[in-house]
């Protein structure tokens, strides 16, 4: 068994996070660290800051009045002024049992009562994997860290996911549409300071073409391997039949997938280059352990692709017993129009199957495609009835 040694603790954190003490522990510890130092005047001057600034870190409040954070960096300052001491305050783990706030350096989104140390789960690895495809958490001055995607409920579930560094109360979903849109897009702006956290720690870079998996993700427990995948899939995967698909423009991304495919003992092919992006499939034998692994975490938050994983349990599982399928399909469109992926669903066959009898209807004038698709989902056409 894999031993989980994934810890982020306060001496973790970049210079440039900052954090706010609690009221209690923040006075007992500048006292002290300025009888230590002789006074505050003498502490401010060793570490090169104001004695205001000094006096501003004690009280919480700088001359507008406004909460007064202290970065990390300065913090470490403290703690080396204060190290002959051997005094219990001055040390990280004390410290960071008693944070009652972090936030970056420019940060209005802030998380309280942050969960220190933050251990390695299924949390941790889908919001980093998240954030590797559908994510945007660049650690440039002025960028802001966010996570878009089509589903709501998918970004729901990232939010949720968020909970893991602490309570973020000001945390809104919104939507908006791009330039070009196929659909409404739902985005949620996070705290800088996670982006800050995870890119030292993991040694991260988020961009979109040099993003990689942290050596630490390709080992682990079975589920937290299957979190990584889990999230891919519902950022960039898809489900055809018994067919499991992912997609990706970084290369080099896909690969470290793949490897942690095999890890989980599936049978990925090579990967293939396609129109635009890289694509990796996984052998249909693998369809079953997939599912039964995917489900041991949680049905996934996108309804269609979790409709099309049922679907490919319930073809596997399923006896051939020959009935009319043109016959079922002018069935399920007097009730309504329906997509292709619909019309699976109800019959229980192949996509390739009931895309051919739905063509061999169309010669047939018996069914015809709606002027209009569905937005998102790849834009599926929608089929109905001819009068």
């Amino acid at each position: 068994m894999y031993s989980n040694n994934i810890k982020i603790q306060l001496k973790d954190f970049p210079d440039d996070v900052y954090i706010l003490l609690e009221d209690g522990f923040r006075a007992k510890f500048f006292k002290t660290a300025w009888k230590i130092n002789r006074s505050y005047r003498h502490l401010a001057k060793k570490m090169g800051v104001s004695a205001p600034t000094m006096l501003a870190w004690r009280r919480n409040k700088d001359g507008k009045h406004y909460e007064r954070f202290i970065s990390i960096k300065n913090l470490k300052k403290i703690l080396k002024f204060c190290k002959d001491s051997n005094n219990i305050l001055f040390d990280f783990k004390t410290i960071e049992k008693n944070i009652k706030c972090i936030r970056a350096r420019a940060g209005t989104l802030k998380i309280y009562d942050p969960k220190l140390p933050i251990v390695d789960s299924v949390e941790l690895r889908e919001v980093i994997t998240h954030l590797l495809c559908d994510g945007y958490a660049s650690n440039k001055k002025y960028s802001t860290s966010k996570y878009d995607l089509t589903s709501l409920e998918a970004v729901k579930e990232f939010k949720k996911e968020l909970s893991i560094f602490g309570e973020i109360p000001k945390l809104k979903i919104r939507q908006y549409s791009a330039p070009k849109p196929r659909a409404t897009l739902h985005r949620l702006n996070f705290p800088k300071a996670i982006t800050k956290i995870l890119c030292q720690k993991f040694k991260i870079n988020f961009c979109w073409d040099k993003g990689r998996f942290p050596d630490v993700f390709f080992l682990g427990d079975r589920k937290l391997l299957v979190a990584i995948v889990r999230a891919f899939l519902i950022d960039e995967g898809h489900i055809q039949d018994l067919s499991i698909n992912f997609s990706s423009n970084n290369l080099k991304l896909l690969n470290d997938l793949k490897s942690i495919c095999f890890n989980l003992d599936y049978e990925p092919l090579d990967i293939k280059k396609g129109k635009t992006c890289y694509l990796l499939s996984l052998s249909t034998r693998s369809f079953l352990k997939f599912y039964k692994d995917i489900i041991s975490i949680s049905p996934l938050p996108i309804i269609h692709k979790q409709k099309r994983l049922e679907l490919g349990l319930k073809l596997l599982k399923k006896r051939y017993v020959h009935f009319d399928v043109q016959k079922e399909i002018i069935c399920l469109l007097e009730t309504k129009p329906m997509t292709t992926s619909e019309l699976c669903e109800k019959i229980i066959s192949r996509r390739n199957n009931i895309n051919n009898h739905l063509n061999i209807l169309k010669r047939k004038n018996r069914v015809t495609i709606c002027s209009n698709k569905v937005i998102g989902k790849g834009g599926e056409f929608i089929w109905k009835i001819l009068p």
